[in-house]
């Protein structure tokens, strides 16, 4: 590549969830769990990215199953995280 081509963004970092550091490229993986540790939600950011800015993308990727039929929960009756997800703005979630 000589640096005139566009950016593929398929193969982007901001796609990629790629940030910078001092020790190199990193990623964050959040992630929502139920009580028995499965994942509900996944989201990727940047290495750089405060945990406190994902925490709304992670909350809205949790889908509950309900017990019978109908459509999984979209709202959970309680939220733990560790102090990295403390803001207003998660607390108002």
């Amino acid at each position: 590549m000589d640096g005139d081509e566009p950016e593929d963004p398929v193969h982007s970092q901001a796609c990629q969830a790629l940030g910078r550091s001092r020790g190199g490229l990193t990623t964050k993986v959040h992630l929502a769990v139920d009580c028995r540790g499965l994942p509900l939600s996944i989201v990727l950011t940047p290495g750089g990215v405060n945990d406190a800015t994902a925490f709304a993308d992670v909350l809205k990727g949790v889908r509950t199953p309900r017990a019978g039929t109908g459509r999984p929960r979209t709202t959970t009756d309680r939220v733990l995280g560790d102090k990295a997800y403390s803001s207003r703005a998660s607390v108002i979630c």
